[in-house]
């Protein structure tokens, strides 16, 4: 379609040059203006919009060819399930999966980094205390969380490290009510801001006027995930990846407390986290 384009607008143009010799300018814009009016009613599409070519639209074919090949791996997956047998073999599948699953994540969790943390400010509640926080994961790599403590500290407390949801950061309600409840109950609870959340947001957007198009700013660091998914792929690592290298330094910092259990962590998602 290209080079039928092409060819129409080179003939348009020796057409011009013969008719210049011989007709007046203004019969020679009207020409003109027919003949460019007909170039616009070309359709340079390859698919008709009336009859498909086939019985999958283009704009879809990749999202289908994904499903088919998760469908065929689930299938294959709940094959392998149904054939075991023994503990031995349940142990091998786990194991293959879990292995499989770590190398998805990339080499970032293969390094625990020392911990640099420091308190910027601590709240005072009833019955519990919140440390504002900043810790270094990577050189250049803060985190910021908020650690939730006991006023009064047992001599064996658990710690809880929260993952929160893909759209709210550490200061959603529910997270502060969960920190706020354990911590009373003798808990530590940490609640940290992923990569690209809260704090450690990674795009221009704070608020309604930075955007001259209607979105919801709440939702701004979940659409960026994206973003910083395809900037860590370059370097090879995952988003995930980074995120679980995270929370395992989390567990490091709660490990840090005085008189933590170690044999009593736990990390909980807060809705899809």
């Amino acid at each position: 379609m290209k080079t039928q384009c092409l060819c129409c607008v080179v003939l348009l143009t020796i057409l011009l040059d013969l008719r210049a010799a011989h007709s007046g300018p203004d019969d020679l814009e009207s020409e003109a203006k027919a003949i460019l009016q007909h170039l616009e009613t070309l359709d340079p599409n390859v698919f008709s919009t009336a009859k498909p070519v086939s019985e999958i639209e283009p704009r879809r074919q990749l999202i289908e060819y994904v499903k088919k090949r998760r469908r065929t791996f689930n299938a294959s997956d709940v094959f392998a399930w149904r054939k075991i047998k023994t503990r031995e073999q349940w142990e091998q599948f786990r194991s293959q999966r879990i292995d499989a699953l770590r190398a998805s994540l990339g080499p970032v969790i293969n390094q625990r980094n020392e911990l640099v943390v420091q308190t910027t400010k601590t709240l005072k509640g009833d019955g519990f205390e919140i440390d504002c926080l900043v810790f270094t994961t990577w050189p250049g790599m803060k985190v910021t969380a908020n650690l939730y403590r006991p006023q009064q500290v047992g001599a064996s407390a658990p710690g809880i490290l929260i993952c929160h949801s893909h759209h709210n950061p550490k200061t959603q309600g529910e997270l502060q009510d969960m920190g706020m409840t354990w911590a009373r109950q003798g808990c530590y609870v940490l609640v940290m801001d992923q990569i690209g959340h809260g704090e450690r947001w990674q795009h221009p957007f704070r608020t309604a006027d930075d955007f001259d198009k209607p979105f919801m700013v709440s939702r701004q660091d979940y659409y960026f995930r994206y973003n910083t998914g395809i900037q860590l792929h370059l370097i090879g690592d995952s988003l995930i990846g980074w995120m679980v290298s995270d929370l395992m330094h989390g567990v490091d910092l709660l490990l840090k407390q005085p008189n933590i259990d170690a044999k009593r962590i736990a990390l909980l998602g807060a809705v899809a986290g």
